[in-house]
């Protein structure tokens, strides 16, 4: 989480634009609980800016396999 003072709360329609995925994944990825993080106040949905961008970075450090940062090692060695 940041720990900057102003860290915004995104309705969904707001982080629909930084992640501009349908209203329906949304949903189903908070009844997975495998999407981005969020709060909800008085029934309402938000996303915290930060989460979201941590989020996203994420899943892409998360289709880098750790084999493919290690170099080959020489058999002949």
């Amino acid at each position: 989480m940041n720990n900057d003072i102003y860290d915004p709360l995104l309705a969904q329609s707001e982080a629909q634009k930084l992640l501009p995925l349908s209203a329906a994944w949304y949903a189903k990825m908070r009844w997975k609980r495998t999407g981005p993080p969020y709060v909800t106040v008085s029934g309402r949905v938000f996303y915290r800016r930060s989460e979201l961008l941590q989020w996203i970075e994420d899943q892409n450090q998360a289709r880098v396999r750790p084999k493919d940062l290690v170099p080959a090692q020489s058999e002949a060695a």
